[in-house]
């Protein structure tokens, strides 16, 4: 009867040992992204994704990678558009001038994702966007009744296509030898395509 118990004793101790070793999934997820220390790696994702997945594995290298994928959030969504959307709303000199700023980004951003979009409305409306002195673009449509119900119609389409919720996305996370400092290896989805990390982790953690 000693015998049994000190095995089982023996037992439950090389269990206990196994769970408390970290692992390197436990290591990104417990930890933080260097000017983006104000939350850990988890939170901050598990508030932005939607099917959130860990995974880790290891090169033919020797390189232990962690892996997470997920979907965009309509919450994450939302707060990526805000801007746009608040001027959208917003009537006179400051708003005007700030719509025809985000008329450039919306111009950049269907380009980037080859996407006809702001052509379509370009003919739709007879309009040839044009740098301005200023420094921002103007709808310069055929008709000067037309530069807002363009620019409204532009917009709108910018802010319900930009970060669309239900865009899958993937992130590597390179764990070093030593098992607990790691680095960002990745950020790969449709909606990053040519972005810097920062601006993607800009809008993650909410800035």
């Amino acid at each position: 009867m000693k015998l049994k118990r000190m095995v089982l004793f023996i037992c439950v101790i090389a269990i206990s040992i196994a769970g408390c070793g970290k692992s390197d999934i436990s290591t990104v997820r417990n930890g933080t992204i260097s000017n983006y220390n104000s939350t850990t790696i988890d939170k901050a994702f598990s508030a932005s994704f939607d099917k959130a997945e860990w995974q880790s594995y290891e090169t033919e290298r020797g390189e232990r990678i962690v892996k997470f994928s997920g979907k965009i959030s309509e919450k994450l969504h939302r707060e990526a558009t805000y801007k746009i959307d608040l001027f959208i709303k917003k009537e006179g000199p400051e708003a005007d001038f700030e719509n025809k700023n985000q008329l450039w980004h919306a111009i950049e951003y269907f380009k980037r994702i080859n996407s006809t979009m702001i052509l379509d409305l370009n003919q739709a409306y007879r309009c040839d966007p044009t740098p301005t002195l200023s420094g921002v673009i103007s709808p310069n449509c055929d008709d000067q009744d037309n530069n807002q119900p363009y620019l409204l119609a532009a917009l709108t389409a910018f802010s319900e296509a930009f970060w669309k919720a239900g865009t899958p996305v993937e992130v590597l996370w390179l764990v070093h030898t030593n098992g607990n400092t790691f680095e960002l290896l990745s950020m790969s989805s449709p909606e990053w395509e040519g972005l810097e990390f920062r601006s993607v982790l800009d809008k993650i953690y909410g800035r």
